[in-house]
């Protein structure tokens, strides 16, 4: 397939173009302040932490120059495209989310209507309230904003109900009825269910789902699942996860401890997967799961081990610690376990050798990253991982706290990314560096000692983001994720959560990026049908994977494709066929 003049049209022959030559890594780009908000010497914006759209640029709120309410920006990581949308209530909610149709979604304020939801489409004609849930002055106060297919629900507040189950800022329950309410919290999409934890006023906070696609009743209601606590304590479900087309979360029976459960949204198929710590105690302590396509991952304590780093595939066979560490019960305490693709995280752990360093591992032996050798440790935090690259906050005796790249999933090439605060004192503002990513560019805050708290940008070379939910039959919700889009290589693309039982067919398509997401039912289409190409059509049962050479050729630089998939057959009772999100490919070195 020959390239054509348009760019628009021009990215589809990616999909059809042979492998020339693989281009090596070439990582020495400096950052750069994007804009000095709040001018004067070391006068800070203060920017909050950034929030990237389905569009591609990255929202933030700051201080700017002169202001004593911060402003709403948009930016897509160049000083020319960071512009204001609208000012802010200075203790505005810092919370945002954006459904599939590009809309952002936030708490604002202000004195005629209380706190209330706000949306807005990144102008400051399309910003504003969308319902006073609480008339008056009153405050509905919403919380929990997450996203389902193309719907925002949330939890909102009034003096007669409570807390309740919302939908676009419309209560759609009453779970417990009265001024109580039930506290609804921990949303997650797994298909055509919204898990989450809520109190009735009976059996205390416990496992919910709302069957929120159900083709045979329009006005659905949430239902327990399951009372895990009996009694009225409730079992406190935590770290919702939708993992392999199945709901896993921690809770607290009463009897076990806080340990790791699943659920397929029925009271009989909800039950606990392994019992890490015997007895009462908690085996997974704070509670929190880190999903990847491939495993969970997890702090677990056996009493025994202490706090190490510890997996599961879902089953109790396949629930075991990765390694020990730290010997001893005093454990190696991981922190900030962070995806970097299908089957892997990066965090953060004190062997009682090296201080606590960087580490990474699969479902095998983890690999230590030593960034300052020695037994003081660096101390990585504020881990980022964007496509190729991992971003983290290192401390150095010699340059203070900086930030640090290390290259691709094995975890190669640790460097100091600059020096941008010279002496010992470090770049690190308060709260951490807040990375994101703004279209091309890895956007976050820092303090050179200049210009105070502002937003700076790198350029981070290929990206691959993945963009919308798309949709399901039953449970699933089949995903798509790809390796880095680089010029002169091949990007991997990998389906997960796709059939368990009988052999299916995925279908991987190529187009440019839509002028505007194309509602289809219940869910949004990320793909330009115009210029929509056949990458592959792979027999697949539970996954798949196929790669796109993309041509070493400079001219390609920048452009923009998105991959997306279908696959049959499903019981999805709208289409037929299993909707794939789609990844927003950024090409680059």
């Amino acid at each position: 397939m020959a390239f054509v003049p348009n760019p628009r049209f021009r990215v589809v022959a990616l999909a059809s173009v042979a492998l020339a030559a693989f281009v090596s890594s070439s990582r020495a780009q400096t950052p750069q302040l994007l804009v000095d908000l709040n001018t004067g010497i070391s006068k800070d914006s203060f920017p909050s932490r950034f929030y990237e759209s389905p569009r591609g640029d990255t929202w933030f709120t700051a201080y700017p120059t002169g202001a004593t309410m911060p402003a709403l920006y948009t930016t897509d990581g160049t000083t020319g495209n960071t512009t204001k949308v609208t000012d802010l209530h200075p203790l505005h909610i810092p919370q945002m989310i954006f459904t599939d149709d590009w809309k952002a979604w936030f708490v604002n304020y202000t004195a005629s209507e209380g706190w209330e939801l706000w949306q807005s489409d990144g102008t400051p004609t399309g910003t504003g309230i969308v319902t006073d849930m609480n008339a008056g002055t009153g405050s509905s106060l919403p919380r929990d904003l997450t996203v389902c297919a193309g719907e925002l629900y949330h939890a909102a507040y009034d003096e007669e109900h409570g807390y309740e189950l919302c939908r676009r800022g419309v209560r759609i329950a009453d779970i417990h009825p009265g001024p109580a309410g039930s506290n609804p919290t921990g949303f997650v999409r797994c298909g055509n269910f919204l898990f989450f934890s809520a109190d009735d006023g009976t059996t205390g906070q416990e496992l919910w789902v709302l069957p929120w696609r159900d083709p045979t009743n329009p006005n659905p209601v949430p239902r327990r699942v399951l009372d895990i606590r009996t009694g009225a304590l409730g079992s406190y479900p935590k770290s919702l996860v939708a993992h392999k087309n199945v709901l896993y979360f921690t809770a607290d029976d009463g009897v076990s401890g806080r340990e790791l459960w699943r659920s397929d949204g029925t009271g009989s198929n909800t039950q606990r997967v392994a019992d890490i710590a015997p007895g009462p105690a908690d085996g997974i302590p704070d509670g929190l799961l880190t999903a990847t396509p491939v495993y969970l991952f997890f702090v677990g304590n056996d009493q025994t081990h202490g706090r190490e780093p510890w997996f599961s595939t879902g089953f109790v066979n396949g629930t075991n610690m990765i390694a020990d560490l730290r010997p001893g019960p005093e454990g190696s305490d991981p922190r900030e376990f962070t995806p970097l693709h299908s089957d892997r995280v990066a965090f953060s752990a004190e062997d009682g050798t090296h201080g606590r360093e960087l580490w990474w591992t699969t479902a095998l032996q983890p690999t230590l990253v030593d960034l300052v050798p020695g037994a003081r440790g660096s101390n990585p935090r504020d881990l980022f991982f964007s496509s190729n690259d991992l971003y983290c906050a290192v401390d150095d005796p010699l340059y203070g706290t900086e930030i640090w790249t290390v290259e691709s999933l094995d975890m190669v090439n640790p460097r100091r990314l600059a020096d941008l605060r010279q002496g010992f004192e470090g770049s690190r503002p308060p709260g951490g560096y807040a990375f994101d990513v703004a279209f091309r560019h890895v956007i976050f805050r820092a303090d050179d000692g200049v210009h105070g708290v502002e937003p700076w940008v790198v350029d981070a070379g290929g990206i691959s983001r993945t963009l919308g939910q798309g949709c399901g039959g039953e449970l699933r919700a089949p995903t798509l994720i790809t390796t880095a889009p680089r010029i002169g290589a091949n990007c991997q693309i990998d389906g997960f959560g796709l059939l368990t039982l009988t052999q299916g067919f995925a279908v991987v398509f190529l187009s440019a990026k839509p002028l505007f997401p194309i509602n289809v039912g219940l869910c949004e289409l990320q793909l330009d049908p115009f210029t929509m190409q056949l990458i592959a059509a792979i027999a697949a049962r539970t996954r798949f994977s196929t790669r796109l050479a993309i041509p070493n050729d400079p001219g390609l630089l920048g452009i923009v494709v998105r991959v997306g998939a279908t696959v049959v057959p499903s019981s999805d009772p709208f289409f037929g066929f299993d909707l794939m999100n789609v990844a927003d490919l950024r090409l680059g070195y």
